[in-house]
């Protein structure tokens, strides 16, 4: 709650749970968050998805598969963002459910067809961008060509908005 009330403490209750994490049972703590970011994507609370999704990503716990499907469905480019980075970059077995599996790698199968008819300079620019600089996608499922001279230049400097979890901190 204190993170939803006042995002700016997040840094603090995020210390104060990497210090005690241990002492508590992780996986009820990720099935408590994943249930709560679930609530927010259904009930489209974009902020409230994004701090659980951090929460998340902080403290390395699990993404529910689930949650995983519908965020790749919802309309919060940088939460899917963060998806794609959490199924890129998810340890071996995490998901183990081959259904789920499969319908994550659908749901980005349709994501890639979606954004192959958006432009650099659309809307959905940070997706396309973050997608392409961190490599989110499956080669296969390339974005639409850097046809923008701005994105390209940032692409060449290495600028991103996102810090993915494979990047070095």
């Amino acid at each position: 709650n204190i993170l939803l009330v006042e995002p700016g403490y997040g840094k603090y209750v995020i210390k104060y749970f990497k210090n005690f994490i241990y002492k508590w049972d992780r996986e009820n703590i990720a099935k408590l968050i994943n249930e709560e970011l679930r609530v927010a994507i259904e009930d489209e609370l974009e902020q409230e998805a994004l701090i659980f999704l951090d929460i998340i990503k902080k403290l390395k716990l699990s993404l529910d598969a689930q949650n995983i499907i519908n965020i790749l469905k919802c309309s919060n480019d940088f939460a899917i963002v963060m998806a794609l980075d959490f199924w890129k970059n998810r340890e071996e077995g995490e998901i183990t459910n081959i259904d789920k599996a499969d319908e994550i790698n659908k749901g980005i199968e349709k994501l890639s067809r979606e954004l192959k008819e958006e432009k650099f300079s659309g809307a959905r620019w940070l997706l396309l961008y973050e997608t392409l600089i961190h490599e989110l996608m499956p080669s296969e499922f390339t974005s639409p060509p850097l046809d923008d001279d701005f994105f390209k230049k940032l692409y060449e400097h290495k600028v991103t908005f996102y810090q993915s979890s494979s990047d070095k901190l």
